[in-house]
């Protein structure tokens, strides 16, 4: 996915998806390799975006079992 299609998907500027993938690498949050986004420090990133997972899940379950699964980010070029 090219920094243009994901600003499309998201209803952001691509001159500001790339300043803010550049801040995240900054910041070492993540790490972007050839086609391979690498999420450094989850827990990091989740507290810079003020995240709250707690809407995404139907059935009740404790916050430690939710992100027991692995968490994989893989991107492919078309």
């Amino acid at each position: 996915m090219t920094q243009a299609e994901l600003g499309e998907c998201l209803g952001l500027t691509t001159v500001h998806v790339n300043r803010t993938i550049q801040e995240l690498r900054r910041l070492d949050l993540i790490r972007l390799e050839g086609r391979r986004l690498d999420l450094r420090d989850l827990a990091a990133l989740r507290t810079l975006a003020e995240f709250d997972d707690g809407y995404l899940f139907l059935e009740k379950r404790s916050r430690a079992e939710r992100w027991q699964r692995p968490l994989c980010l893989s991107v492919h070029s078309r």
